[in-house]
């Protein structure tokens, strides 16, 4: 793996550079950066095509993608504060442990927690700045999916611990044309310093796994690349707002919950199973997806048909 970004480039080009940048937050950042750019992409067309207007201000006319870096900002602080809410949520008894460490820790984040409370922050902030919220959270839904896509690559490439349960079986023959270490991978030299010591290693990450795991970073970029190029493919034919965004809920939520069955989370009982913190959000996104869908698509039929 590759603590660092440096250590990325060196593997890749053979270049050794020393750059401050951890390959975790490097991706995270480009992953935010390729996530404003959908978004002010969409803003422009949703202003071309007549479901945004722009707005004339003390004299200045503001057009709608020129409110993209301060959506994503209140979208950032939101998906921070949501995210470490919910993994505190998640390991309350780590957290009471040492409050102070996990709290301004970098470490601990859930996507699902930070998902809910972005939505409902951007929603109120559409009311203050003056724009269309249903047109605009339908820009979003492919914005976050590849957002997504490229933030989970820097948890495989950096090996930070969100990888899936131990696999030892053996790599199904349809997968044979694919590198081993995406069935099963040890993630050697892991930015937490997690498994046993590599021989011969010298350096600040030197362990790799005793045993290897499903690479569950890497499934969640792959599939999550795959329905932003399905929401991308029916951005534009679909015409009730917020259905694209239900759309993006079900893929999301189905994805994660799939993820779930093979990957290290911590479980709790419910009416007689077990089941964790993001298997439970996910059927409630899905459950959420489908009356969102349904809701807005007969709406904007019933609105169509009055005309």
């Amino acid at each position: 793996m590759f603590p660092k970004i440096s250590d990325l480039i060196s593997f890749l080009f053979g270049i050794h550079i020393n750059l401050p940048f951890q390959t975790y937050g490097f991706m995270l950042a480009a992953g935010f950066l390729v996530g404003g750019m959908v978004v002010r992409s969409e803003l422009k067309r949703k202003e071309k095509e007549g479901f945004l207007s722009a707005r004339v201000r003390r004299g200045q006319t503001i057009h709608p993608y020129e409110h993209t870096w301060s959506i994503l900002i209140v979208a950032l602080v939101a998906a921070i504060v949501g995210s470490k809410a919910f993994d505190i949520l998640d390991n309350l008894g780590s957290f009471m442990r040492n409050p102070v460490q996990n709290l301004f820790s970098f470490n601990g984040f859930a996507f699902n927690g930070g998902l809910i409370l972005t939505v409902a922050a951007l929603i109120l902030y559409m009311r203050v700045i003056k724009l269309d919220w249903k047109q605009v959270i339908d820009c979003t839904a492919p914005a976050i999916l590849i957002g997504y896509a490229v933030g989970r690559m820097g948890c495989h490439l950096s090996g930070d611990g969100c990888w899936g349960i131990p696999n030892s079986m053996p790599q199904p023959g349809w997968l044979s044309w694919l590198p081993g270490w995406t069935w099963a991978c040890y993630y050697p030299h892991n930015v937490i310093n997690s498994g046993i010591l590599i021989p011969g290693c010298l350096g600040s990450h030197c362990m790799a796994l005793a045993e290897p795991v499903f690479p569950t970073s890497l499934y969640e970029s792959a599939l999550s690349l795959v329905s932003f190029g399905i929401l991308w493919a029916l951005r534009k034919r679909i015409h009730a707002p917020v259905v694209l965004f239900g759309l993006f809920l079900i893929l999301y939520a189905t994805e994660r919950l799939f993820i779930e069955q093979i990957r290290v989370n911590h479980k709790y009982p419910l009416l007689g199973l077990q089941v964790t913190q993001a298997e439970l959000i996910s059927v409630l996104l899905i459950l959420t997806g489908i009356i969102t869908v349904a809701y807005f698509y007969f709406r904007h039929k019933k609105s169509a048909n009055s005309l």
